[in-house]
């Protein structure tokens, strides 16, 4: 099965979470996924945006992208932050900070990489692709990743 792909760029700022949301679902959608993998990865990938507009400080856009190819779909956010994420305990009292025990909750798998300039990280969720999305490829606004 071919690949598709969507790159996002956004200015970080308080509306870039919605934004990211809006055009994440719009994407799963059009390509034909289920309602289901929508919900979720719209859910999740609000979670890494809005740990990156917090906490990424210095950065002035975030990217995102959504790839979905062989049962499986990645959202990517990549932003100039430092440090490596890390889940909370579960027992911890605090109001917020649960994002990443939500995306390890309901992705199958998720991750961060360092890069030479900032950091990515990652969910999958397995997705059954269907076949008018197998041969198509389509980029946003900030070019292919």
């Amino acid at each position: 099965m071919k690949n598709v792909k969507q790159v996002y760029g956004f200015p970080c700022g308080k509306e870039t979470p919605s934004c990211a949301r809006k055009a994440v679902r719009s994407q799963i959608l059009n390509w034909g996924l289920s309602q289901e993998i929508a919900d979720t990865a719209e859910l999740l990938v609000s979670e890494l945006v809005t740990n990156a507009v917090i906490h990424a400080h210095g950065s002035e856009f975030c990217f995102v992208i959504c790839r979905a190819w062989n049962q499986a779909l990645s959202v990517i956010v990549v932003d100039d932050g430092h440090g490596t994420p890390q889940c909370r305990e579960k027992s911890d009292s605090s109001t917020n900070g649960r994002g990443l025990i939500l995306v390890d909750c309901l992705s199958d798998s998720w991750g961060v990489h360092n890069l030479s300039r900032g950091k990515a990280i990652y969910f999958r969720l397995k997705a059954q692709m269907p076949a008018r999305a197998q041969d198509s490829k389509t980029y946003g606004e900030a070019g292919p990743a």
